[in-house]
């Protein structure tokens, strides 16, 4: 996340532009083609190209979902959005070629939030993607190995490349928060990176300071 990460972020990885036109092409260069006209794609076996995406909450996540939906009709794709229990998250998952989720925004200010992608890192359980690859879980172990600033950098460099090159998930977008503070009664609120969005984040109350002594009356 650039907003809080800042130097953590591999400048050398440039994102996926959004360009429909691209991905309309792409799609046909793969064989898929709106056969009987009625604008749904068609596979090489005919069949229509339907996706169902899987969703656990309601909210701002449901409103990106039914932005995804009506860009992918225009390419014609048809995509059903199936909302499940956050209960069963966990479970339903593994189940389903794509879903849709928040990145955990907790230590996106180090490295270590990278490690949401290691082969075991749920508990010793599988990560959401399923994704594994040994040279990024020995990246891991780099990362916990060393409280070095630079070092946990390059690391985490490097892990990026690998995620960029495997693609286990899309980034789609980055919410901003608004947080409203006083800057006449305290100082130090914008010299470091939140852990939380919002003022009760334990770094920034550790690092504020008021303006000025508070008189006695």
């Amino acid at each position: 996340m650039p907003s809080v990460a800042h130097g953590y972020v591999n400048p050398d990885i440039q994102p996926y532009d959004y360009d429909m036109e691209k991905a309309a092409t792409m799609l046909r260069a793969a064989g898929f083609d709106d056969i009987d006209n009625d604008d749904i794609l068609e596979g090489p076996d005919g069949t229509d190209l339907h996706l169902t995406l899987l969703l656990w909450s309601s909210g701002y996540n449901a409103k990106i979902a039914e932005v995804l939906k009506n860009d992918w009709k225009n390419l014609g794709i048809n995509l059903e959005i199936k909302q499940i229990d956050p209960n069963q998250w966990q479970k339903e998952v593994h189940n389903y070629p794509m879903f849709f989720s928040g990145m955990p925004y907790l230590m996106h200010d180090d490295p270590e939030d990278l490690t949401h992608f290691g082969s075991n890192e749920f508990f010793g359980k599988p990560n959401w993607y399923d994704y594994s690859n040994p040279q990024y879980d020995q990246l891991i172990s780099e990362l916990r190995s060393t409280a070095d600033d630079d070092e946990r950098r390059d690391t985490g460099y490097r892990m990026q490349e690998i995620l960029a090159e495997d693609v286990p998930c899309v980034p789609i977008c980055s919410i901003d928060s608004i947080v409203a503070y006083r800057s006449d009664r305290f100082t130090g609120w914008e010299s470091v990176n939140p852990m939380y969005w919002n003022v009760v984040d334990i770094k920034q109350l550790s690092n504020i300071k008021p303006v000025s002594p508070v008189s006695e009356e």
